[in-house]
């Protein structure tokens, strides 16, 4: 899914009509604030196209699973262990949100991770040190995560840190001021059903994972007590 994402929207080398690379094939470049883009793309504003920090509904004290910053893995985009505690504060968010570590050193190691242990409908929240990044004009979350994953993205987050030295973190509304390259939502939206099967493979994967070790600890801990044996030949 990275490996497309740089090719199509980095390198601009996407599929033309006729199924070549654009760029490489000869394809209409533009000029741009932020350089040569492709013919129909644009340049916006993060913060226009991504909606950042959204507005979710979780009345506190309501039982919620909750995710914190220890419960992401650098570089790993799903995310399995969680919480179900009472909710009391921190952002809020839905599947398929992707939540950036905004504090240093976890947004330097690669914490950036997609929301996918929750059901259609149910509200999750997190630790105070994550920037939540949800479809808004861009309506694609796998392209979003990518987005969030891209070296211009983590480079300007990481460049807009404040405050002292070994706790400083990422102001939400630096995304206001990052102009970033947007391509054509029929593009957005092809890439969108590429990457579909891929994360769903991916989440089918960890739910399996979670499920194998729930049994080998219950197995482990019967064994070690001696509540089961295993009979040798």
């Amino acid at each position: 899914g990275q490996t497309i994402f740089k090719n199509w929207f980095v390198d601009f080398e996407f599929p033309n009509n006729k199924g070549k690379p654009y760029k490489s094939s000869g394809g209409e470049m533009l000029d741009s604030e932020l350089g040569r883009i492709p013919k129909r793309w644009r340049v916006n504003v993060f913060s226009e196209v991504v909606g950042v920090n959204p507005k979710r509904s979780l009345p506190k004290g309501v039982l919620a699973k909750k995710i914190s910053m220890a419960d992401l893995i650098p570089w790993q985009s799903w995310i399995v262990p969680y919480k179900i505690v009472n909710y009391d504060s921190g952002p809020k968010f839905i599947g398929g949100d992707t939540l950036l570590a905004r504090i240093t050193p976890s947004l330097e190691h690669g914490k950036t991770a997609i929301v996918s242990l929750l059901e259609e409908g149910e509200v999750g929240f997190g630790s105070t040190e994550f920037i939540v990044m949800a479809p808004q004009e861009i309506t694609s979350c796998y392209y979003i995560f990518y987005l969030a994953r891209s070296r211009e993205v983590r480079d300007f987050a990481i460049g807009s840190m404040t405050g002292t030295s070994g706790r400083q973190r990422v102001p939400s509304d630096c995304f206001d001021y990052l102009k970033i390259i947007v391509p054509p939502e029929d593009l957005i939206q092809r890439y969108h059903n590429i990457a579909t099967p891929i994360f769903d493979k991916i989440t089918a994967n960890s739910l399996q994972r979670r499920e194998l070790e729930n049994i080998r600890d219950s197995l482990l801990s019967r064994l070690m007590s001696g509540k089961i044996r295993v009979k040798l030949k």
